[in-house]
């Protein structure tokens, strides 16, 4: 009796036990609000931000779109698109992990997050996307490459590197956003070129802005030419593609940016070949090449181009030298003075009153700060301090308003067993407006 009993007790435990297991691994997730934080169940160090679109049930499956954020500020996408997601049914998930660095530390956090995810939720592995801004564009691209399940790629801000690529590399459907102020601006256009001449379907839409995520309603263009070319809308839909791509030409007019504009167009001619808005895409595209202004522009944009990539071939052989130095001033591109006058020229630029020189300046700006933030990072993850010195001091000159050199400055002198400037340059952090002492 007394084994019966010891035997029955063992199973109503194992019973219960297997009922707080199950109600763990299937807790409740609110539908229609972001939720910053989901542990990863196999680290729980790693954590991912969710959105789950009205309606959100197990019964059914859902498109997804997987967010990379350079930052690693996972609910920063998911509040900008969380309307779209609502309207298109679309699951959004973003890590909190995965930011700029290096791909063999980002993509096994990433497998993580697709396991975890996969597991959790219910997903229609036809249409699962991809999408990342700057750094996390590229390890968008990088992932996609390696998993064959991934149906598309939306790169916004950067653009991972095509050249030496075939057609058969990409197997995705490709896009990419850019700003016209973007630092990665014309190298954007450099892949499309590429990917033009290997004759794979790819969309780069540009839009008024800088280095960000890109603004909803140019986000919302990119995932519809996406989900028609990817079959998830049908031929029905093809109205409300042509609609938001008409209205993005028409407002790329008003604004007399007619290269944009031009782009649009040659994009609608193709995707609408062979249907009932191939004639009003051609009539577009042949409107826009007929304005003289478009002419014009296209004669002005291309001398920019060449002034940019002169001034870029300086910079870049400044980087070179700089990188390259043993801590010497000896060279003039090591001196503050010279990196002064750079950061002059831009400040020129961007005052000017040529629209399309503003952008060129605040382009070179932002890949010059780009390039010491990053630069700076890798020295001081190497504890190379007396070179993470020579760089923020060139970063400061470029960012002055800012307390994040300042910072840095005072962490390399006290790695250096400098206090007095430790503490000095911390001071100047603090009067910038640093305040949070966990950094320190």
């Amino acid at each position: 009796m007394n084994k019966q009993v010891t035997i029955l007790v063992f199973f109503i435990c194992r019973l219960f036990l297997s009922t707080v297991e199950y109600s763990c691994s299937c807790q409740p997730f609110a539908a229609g609000t972001v939720m910053d934080t989901i542990r990863v169940r196999s680290d729980r160090k790693e954590s991912y931000a969710l959105y789950l679109p009205p309606g959100y049930t197990a019964r059914s499956q859902w498109p997804v779109i997987y967010f990379f954020e350079p930052g690693g500020r996972g609910s920063l996408p998911l509040h900008l698109y969380a309307e779209l997601a609502t309207e298109h049914g679309f699951i959004l998930i973003s890590s909190n992990n995965c930011r700029n660095g290096a791909f063999e530390v980002m993509e096994p956090i990433a497998g993580r997050l697709f396991e975890d995810t996969r597991a959790r939720f219910s997903i229609d592995t036809a249409h699962i996307y991809f999408a990342g801004f700057s750094g996390g564009s590229k390890l968008a691209f990088r992932l996609a490459q390696k998993n064959p399940v991934i149906s598309a790629v939306i790169g916004c801000g950067a653009s991972y590197p095509v050249a030496g690529l075939t057609k058969n590399n990409i197997r995705f459907i490709y896009s990419g956003i850019v700003g016209t102020s973007d630092m990665n601006y014309y190298s954007m256009h450099q892949n499309k070129n590429i990917l033009d001449s290997l004759g794979f379907p790819y969309y780069l839409i540009c839009f008024e802005g800088s280095h960000r995520w890109p603004p909803a309603p140019v986000f919302n263009e990119a995932l519809w030419w996406t989900m028609i070319r990817d079959n998830l809308k049908g031929r029905e839909n093809f109205s409300e593609l042509f609609s938001l791509m008409s209205m993005a030409i028409d407002s790329a007019l008003e604004e007399k940016n007619y290269y944009s504009a031009n782009l649009r167009a040659m994009e609608m001619k193709k995707i609408f070949a062979n249907t009932a808005y191939e004639i009003p895409a051609d009539s577009i595209l042949k409107r826009i090449n007929r304005d003289p202004l478009f002419a014009l522009q296209i004669k002005k944009l291309n001398r920019i181009a060449k002034e940019e990539a002169s001034f870029q071939h300086e910079i870049v052989n400044a980087f070179v030298a700089l990188s390259n130095s043993q801590y010497t001033q000896a060279d003039t591109v090591h001196t503050p003075s010279w990196w002064e006058s750079q950061h002059k020229r831009c400040c020129r630029l961007i005052s000017g009153k040529d629209p399309e020189k503003q952008k060129l300046g605040k382009r070179m700006d932002g890949l010059i700060v780009a390039f010491f933030y990053e630069q700076g990072a890798g020295y001081m993850s190497e504890h190379d301090y007396k070179r993470s010195v020579m760089v923020y001091d060139i970063l400061v000159i470029f960012r002055p308003e800012s307390w994040y050199g300042y910072l840095q400055l005072s962490g390399c002198y006290k790695a250096m067993d400098q206090p007095q400037k430790a503490e000095r340059y911390l001071e100047i952090a603090r009067k910038k407006g640093f305040s949070d002492d966990n950094e320190l």
